[in-house]
Parts: structure tokens; C-alpha cells; sequence
């Protein structure tokens, strides 16, 4: 059945149906072909150098979201990377338990996310020395948490 499949899927064929509201305001529906999301994947992974180095990505971002599973997910499957997820959905403490325990390079989140995690009250309780880099989307990171990832969380090269 898997064979049949693959033989029908066309590169231009839709795989998803991503919601935005970004120049309106107003929800609406953006269809994303295969072609579209995996080139995508791609290119971030080769961007963020995940073709040179062996890297840990933490991945605490929601997956129905294409921060996760495209940025996030597909960007590392495509370039052989491993993919690290703390919880079912974004939890600070599982985050940074999952960065010390896993040794994980590199990880993902909103602005939002990363001020919870330098902010939690038990985050100097663990261990960041792995962490090289860091994807940062979903709203304007301010130059402040910039500066408290580079210099708290060791993330010296930013997305």
C-alpha cells in the first residue's frame, strides 16, 4: 500500500493546509504542497548547518505548528539530525531537564517560551554548556532575551 502511495504523490500535490492571519488579521488558509514544505526543511537544516555537524535539537514547540514540525521535525529528518521533545506540550521544566539530560545543541522556541525557561525557579539547577544554537520565531525577540540566551544559555548562534 506504502508503494502504491508514494507512486501517486506528486511534489505539487497539498500536504497541508497552514492557517495565518499575518497580513490580514483574518484567519485564512495557505495550502502548502510537498514540494513546498520539504524544500523548506531543507534549506533551514542547511542554513542552520545541520548538513556539517551532528546536532540535538530540543523541540518544545507545538508539531501542529510549522515551527515544529517543519522548522523544527522535518529540517532535522531531512539533514539525519536528532530531534529531542520534553513534553506533549510546552512545559519550561521539561525543557530544560531535557537540554541537561540529552546534551541537546540546539533549541527551539517563541520568545515567550525562552523568558519561562530563563525565568522558571529552578533553572540554575541544570546544565546548558551543550546548547551552540537556537531557532527563535513567533514574535519580535527583544535584543534583552538575546543577549540572556548568548549569555546564560550559551546560544552563540541565533535563528
Amino acid at each position: 500500500k506504502l508503494a502504491k502511495i508514494e507512486r501517486e504523490i506528486q511534489p505539487d500535490d497539498p500536504i497541508n493546509i497552514q492557517y495565518t492571519s499575518g497580513t490580514t488579521g483574518q484567519p485564512k488558509g495557505a495550502t502548502l504542497t510537498h514540494h513546498n514544505v520539504l524544500n523548506n526543511a531543507y534549506f533551514i537544516g542547511i542554513r542552520a548547518g545541520y548538513h556539517e555537524q551532528k546536532t540535538i535539537i530540543c523541540i518544545p514547540n507545538p508539531l501542529y505548528h510549522c515551527f515544529g514540525c517543519v522548522l523544527g521535525v522535518l529540517a532535522a529528518l531531512t539533514h539525519l539530525q536528532t530531534c529531542v521533545f520534553p513534553a506533549p506540550s510546552f512545559e519550561a521544566l521539561a525543557a530544560l531537564q531535557a537540554v541537561d539530560e540529552e546534551r541537546c545543541t540546539a533549541l527551539y522556541g517563541t520568545p515567550t517560551m525562552f523568558i519561562d525557561m530563563l525565568n522558571h525557579p529552578d533553572y540554575h539547577k541544570y546544565n546548558y554548556d551543550s546548547i551552540r544554537s537556537g531557532f527563535i520565531a513567533g514574535a519580535p525577540c527583544p535584543i534583552t532575551l538575546c543577549r540572556r540566551l548568548v549569555n546564560e544559555m550559551h546560544m552563540r548562534d541565533m535563528q
